[in-house]
């Protein structure tokens, strides 16, 4: 059973074979694995405080946020 939002990458014999998809999923035991389990969230990143000078010499404070 794959869990909401995440995804499962299934290889068999050691190759990419599909991607599971949240829900119940089977597999063929000894030939087919779980190579990879991937969280499909959102993730924030945030950026630090910088400063900055523009052209006509005002200094500009900055930070952000990266969704991912």
């Amino acid at each position: 059973i794959v869990p909401h939002q995440h995804a499962f990458i299934v290889e068999r014999l050691g190759k990419y074979n599909r991607q599971l998809n949240p829900g119940i999923s089977f597999l063929i035991p000894l030939l087919e694995t779980v190579a990879y389990k991937i969280s499909l969230r959102e993730e924030a990143i945030n950026i630090e405080n910088q400063t900055a000078i523009t052209k006509d010499n005002v200094s500009v404070n900055m930070d952000g946020v990266i969704f991912v």
